[in-house]
């Protein structure tokens, strides 16, 4: 493989494993605000179809969440250490890892090949180029920094699992 393939296949395999944890954590938070607020499973089903996943958006739910484990639920806080913190964060690598893409020029390759680094940018219109996109650099990040999301963000996931089983 050349190095802009290991980089593809690098960038393949942190943003899968990250979209597919914030899935998960997505999905348990939804379990944990339907159980708070009924037993009844039917009424959970529809709390879920008709509330929580056509209307609010992953932030959204957790800031209910994290109401409803400040008050009721020190358990989770005890469970999820500085998850409060760090969940702002997972809201943008998430973001970033759904929406934009990685840098794949010549030189980003070269800087992956040398020091393990991928660069993500983001595309944006542009006024005074009316023939096409304007690219704006959203950062530079090691390998090790984005893997360390996607085990942050695993941890926080399993950890809500087992509460909720």
């Amino acid at each position: 493989m050349n190095k802009r393939e290991l980089l593809l296949q690098k960038v393949y395999l942190i943003r899968g494993q990250f979209l597919q944890h914030s899935i998960e954590l997505e999905h348990y938070i939804d379990a944990f605000l339907c159980k708070h607020f009924t037993k009844d499973v039917t009424k959970q089903t529809e709390l879920l179809g008709l509330v929580l996943v056509p209307r609010l958006t992953f932030d959204n739910k957790f800031q209910v969440f994290k109401f409803l484990i400040e008050q009721h639920y020190p358990q989770i806080e005890k469970m999820l250490p500085k998850f409060s913190k760090s969940f702002k964060s997972i809201i943008e690598w998430r973001n970033m890892m759904a929406h934009y893409p990685i840098d794949l020029t010549d030189e980003a390759v070269a800087k992956y090949a040398k020091d393990d680094t991928i660069s993500i940018i983001k595309i944006k219109n542009s006024s005074d180029k009316p023939l096409g996109p304007r690219l704006s650099s959203i950062g530079t990040f090691k390998v090790a920094e984005l893997e360390e999301q996607v085990k942050l963000i695993q941890l926080y996931a399993s950890r809500l699992l087992m509460f909720l089983k």
